[in-house]
């Protein structure tokens, strides 16, 4: 006896979601034997579409193991919840057992084998397949819209439209909506999505709050931003989730959106109370090391635009001393050096310098690209100006450095564009 789903087994955690399969339209079928197997693979699929902490699903992801030891797609789901190299062997346990999957296991199975190689492309190949062929296969859009945000967010978005008829019960899909209507600048309804998914949350689902923020932050509303900011930490504190991951990120946003909008004395003081928050945490020391290092990132910029260029630059020669100390890894962060030279130089009037370093920062970061257009700006170079805006303006990710970018972006293009 083969059992259908009400959801297909889940992928890549932290960049894939899932969701509901329907009767009467064509669904992936499972080929487990194991009814309770079957039953996990919907009780995870729901806590993640319903953003579970990973413990308890890692818990039930073990379980779908035991209830069906010969199932890959046990395996493959089991997988997502482990470190390296545990994960891959776990993967590779499901490749071993693939001989036994039906069509559209296999096809799901090489899909979430390329998103874990890295070969996203080939992935999104893989889902675009199962998208047309299983048209009720919820994840299968879902899938689509998420590996296809970065390169065609208006295909994507269409494929969470999709998502969200085949089933709109769970927050996660107004997550990914909220966000096609943010890059689409209707803000005010990104925000009514967003509320729509936290009512749906029993949880604190950090990201629908995260996106709320973003569209104030699009539309100039600093108060209100940093109003959202606020109410984020007080529940991110009031869930419990500060004891597991301290609250320096969210001190960290808070002084990014000041600091761009001018209020230099609550940016530094939120920079410190990021790196206050650190104390006790029980974060790995490596961890410690990276979010000290984003608190001398934070006070460079914060020193930068309060005028006081020999104090920035001191926090430059910090980083550049951690960084030639901190072995193989610090090349991770070298756009971030330059980044933030970039930026105390500009500050500074430096602007040769300024373009030298920011040349070198990272060419997908919509704010790092932001401060290069200006530089070239200021330098006279209008045509590297224009087309650095434009650049900035057609990104796609929905993060603080789109939102604190992008209306400038188009605004200043279209300056340039007219000038021509």
């Amino acid at each position: 006896m083969k059992f259908v789903s009400k959801c297909a087994a889940p992928a890549a955690i932290l960049l894939l979601a899932f969701g509901w399969t329907f009767a009467g339209g064509k669904a992936l079928e499972f080929s487990s034997d194991s009814e309770k197997a079957v039953e996990l693979v919907d009780e995870i699929t729901h806590g993640i579409e319903s953003f579970q902490a990973g413990p308890a699903l890692a818990a039930k992801a073990q379980e779908l193991i035991d209830a069906d030891p010969e199932w890959a797609f046990g395996y493959m789901v089991a997988s997502q919840f482990q470190p390296n190299p545990q994960a891959q062997e776990m993967l590779a346990k499901a490749d071993e057992l693939a001989a036994n999957l039906n069509e559209g296991e296999k096809l799901y199975l090489e899909g979430v084998k390329h998103i874990r190689a890295g070969t996203l492309p080939e992935a999104l190949e893989v889902f675009q397949k199962m998208a047309r062929g299983w048209p009720e296969e919820r994840r299968a859009h879902m899938l689509v819209g998420q590996l296809s945000m970065g390169s065609d967010a208006e295909s994507a978005c269409r494929s969470f439209d999709r998502a969200f008829k085949l089933d709109n019960s769970t927050p996660r899909i107004y997550f990914f909506r909220g966000n096609c209507q943010l890059l689409d600048s209707k803000y005010g309804k990104a925000r009514k999505t967003y509320r729509k998914g936290l009512a749906k949350a029993d949880n604190f689902p950090f990201g629908l709050h995260f996106g709320t923020i973003l569209t104030h932050v699009h539309e100039g509303h600093v108060d209100k931003a940093l109003s959202a900011v606020d109410q984020a930490l007080a529940g991110y504190i009031e869930a419990g989730n500060a004891q597991a991951f301290p609250t320096v990120f969210i001190h960290n946003l808070r002084a990014r959106i000041n600091l761009e909008n001018g209020r230099l004395e609550e940016a530094m003081t939120d920079y410190e109370k990021g790196l206050k928050s650190l104390e006790g945490s029980g974060l790995p020391e490596q961890q410690i090391q990276i979010w000290t290092g984003r608190y001398h990132h934070g006070k460079g910029r914060t020193l930068a635009k309060m005028g006081k260029d020999d104090a920035a630059w001191a926090e430059v020669e910090w980083m550049r001393k951690a960084l030639d100390e901190g072995g193989s890894q610090a090349v991770n962060f070298e756009a971030a050096y330059h980044y933030l030279a970039g930026y105390v130089k500009l500050e500074a009037g430096e602007i040769d310098a300024a373009i030298e370093h920011l040349e070198q920062a990272s060419p997908t970061d919509a704010f790092h690209q932001l401060l290069l257009a200006r530089a070239y700006h200021k330098d006279g170079q209008e045509e590297k100006a224009r087309e650095t805006y434009e650049k900035v303006a057609a990104m796609t990710t929905v993060n603080l450095e789109r939102a604190l970018s992008y209306e400038e972006a188009v605004r200043m293009a279209n300056n340039l564009e007219t000038v021509d």
